[in-house]
C-alpha cells in the first residue's frame, strides 16, 4: 500500500457511525499496528468493548514487537485495555494494566509529572478507589491528595473530572479516614462547582449523592445547623 492510499483511508474512525464498515475498508488494504490503535478507539468511542478489545490487543503485541516495552506508545495502548477491564468492572485485571503502564511512564518520565502521567495516575486512583477496601484506599488517598493541586492547576477548578476526584477524596475523609470537617470541606467544594456550572442539579444524581454526603459530614463533625440545611436542600430536590 502507498503512503497515500494509507493517508485516503486512514480517516477518522469516530467521525463515521458505521465503524465496521470503515474497518472493512481500511482492513482491505491490512493494517498496521497504528490502525489497530486507531479502530480500537474508534469502537471504544461507540461503546464496542468487545470489538475493540481484540484490536487493542493485537496493537499491543505489534508495538512492543517493534518498540520494546519501554515505550510511550505502548503504554498508550495498555491504558486503553486498562479502560476497557474498568468499563467492564474487572477492576483487578484494570490495576494490574494500569500499574504496568505507571511504570513504564515512570521510567520515561522520571519524575516529570506531564499529562500523560497526570491522565493515568487519575485513572488508576479511581480504580484503586473503587476496589474499597484495605491498601488500595490508603494509596487512592495518596494519589487524589497528590493529584487534585496538580490537575486544579492544569485544567482549572470547575473540570468535572476533578470535581469527582474531589468528591472520592471526600468519600475517603468520611469513612476510611473519619476526618469528618476535612471531608465536609471536599463536599462544600463539589457542590459549589455543581451549583456556577448552570446545569439542572436535580437531575444530577452526583449532586444529590454530594447532598447526602455533606449532610452525614456535618453530623458526624457536629455542624447540625449545615446538616440541616444540606438535608433540607435534599428534601426539596426529591420533592
Amino acid at each position: 500500500i502507498s503512503e497515500e492510499q494509507h493517508e485516503n483511508t486512514a480517516m477518522d474512525l469516530t467521525s463515521n457511525s458505521d465503524t465496521d464498515r470503515t474497518v472493512k475498508r481500511r482492513t482491505s488494504f491490512g493494517f498496521d499496528a497504528a490502525d489497530g490503535y486507531k479502530i480500537g478507539v474508534a469502537y471504544m468511542q461507540n461503546n464496542h468493548l468487545e470489538k475493540a478489545e481484540p484490536y487493542f490487543e493485537k496493537a499491543l503485541s505489534a508495538k512492543v514487537a517493534l518498540y520494546g516495552e519501554t515505550n510511550i506508545e505502548v503504554a498508550r495502548v495498555m491504558e486503553c485495555l486498562g479502560d476497557i477491564k474498568f468499563r467492564n468492572g474487572a477492576l483487578m485485571d484494570s490495576l494490574e494494566i494500569f500499574r504496568k503502564a505507571h511504570s513504564i511512564l515512570k521510567a520515561i518520565y522520571m519524575d516529570e509529572e506531564g499529562d500523560d502521567m497526570l491522565k493515568l495516575e487519575s485513572k488508576l486512583a479511581n480504580v484503586l478507589f473503587d476496589l474499597g477496601f484495605g491498601d488500595y484506599c490508603e494509596e487512592a488517598y495518596k494519589l487524589y491528595t497528590k493529584l487534585i493541586p496538580l490537575k486544579r492547576r492544569q485544567c482549572g477548578i470547575d473540570d468535572d473530572h476533578i470535581s469527582r476526584m474531589v468528591f472520592n477524596l471526600g468519600k475517603l475523609n468520611l469513612s476510611k479516614k473519619k476526618m469528618y470537617t476535612d471531608a465536609l470541606a471536599c463536599f462544600k467544594e463539589v457542590l459549589e462547582t455543581k451549583r456556577d456550572s448552570g446545569t439542572d442539579n436535580a437531575k444530577d444524581d452526583m449532586f444529590i449523592s454530594v447532598l447526602f454526603h455533606a449532610g452525614t459530614a456535618s453530623e458526624k463533625s457536629g455542624q447540625n445547623n449545615d446538616a440541616e440545611k444540606f438535608y433540607g436542600e435534599l428534601l426539596l430536590l426529591g420533592g
